[in-house]
Formats: structure tokens, sequence, C-alpha cells
């Protein structure tokens, strides 16, 4: 996730306004929902990003699995936040995102990001909500 916003930060004009790239330090816990339904679980810890299905949805069959996590069963592990949670935070263009970033001293964190911005995407119907 550092890698692929080190390439927007490039190709960015926010690119002089911003004094670093936080490390994430927290290990938030996210839940990926569908109405009521809890699809999965998005958490990070000690630098690695971890996604599993919930309890619901392994045993529901209305629901098919997300492209990039397309066994049920498994636990999934990136160092890296994968595109469908990474697409949910706007480009660092955006004037709302600038503000954001301003007002917390020219620093990014990702998790405050896609915790600021991650709820809701255009690209799908689901919700992400923090713990």
């Amino acid at each position: 996730m550092k890698n692929f916003f080190k390439k927007i930060l490039i190709n960015s004009s926010l690119n002089n306004s911003i004094n670093s790239v936080n490390i994430v330090k927290s290990n938030p816990v996210f839940f990926l929902k569908y109405n009521n339904h809890e699809i999965g679980k998005l958490s990070y810890n000690n630098g690695v990003w971890f996604f599993e299905y919930s309890d619901w949805f392994k045993k529901q069959q209305d629901f098919r699995p997300l492209i990039e996590f397309p066994n049920k069963d498994k636990q999934y592990q990136s160092n890296e936040l994968w595109t469908f949670f990474a697409s949910r935070i706007p480009s660092l263009k955006q004037p709302k995102v600038q503000e954001f970033i301003s007002e917390n001293n020219n620093k990014v964190d990702f998790i405050e990001l896609l915790k600021k911005f991650g709820k809701t995407s255009v690209n799908n119907p689901y919700h992400l909500d923090i713990l």
C-alpha cells in the first residue's frame, strides 16, 4: 500500500506539500458489510494486511466471493492493501483529501485515509466500518 501511495505522490500536485508518508502504527479492524450482513473482516497488524470472510458469508449461497478473495475459507494476507480496498480512497488530488491532509499537518496515514474516505465506494455496494 505504501508503494501504491508513493506512486500517487510522485505524480501528484500534492507531492511538494506532503512532508512524509506515515508508517501505520495502529492495528485497526474494519468490517466489510452489505446491508446488515457482515461479509468479512480487514485488519492490519505489524505491516501485514489480513482479510477473511465472516462465518455468515461462508455459510450463505446468495453472494459470490470477491474476485480478489475467491476462497471463502482462506485467510488472505499481504504486505500491500488489496486494490478492492485501496480503490476506496479517493485521489490525493481531490480537494477534500487535500484539506484532510492539510488538517493533519501534511502527513498521510493510510489507515486514517481509509477511515475517513473508505466507508462507501462508487465501485461496489459494500460498506466498510471500523471497530
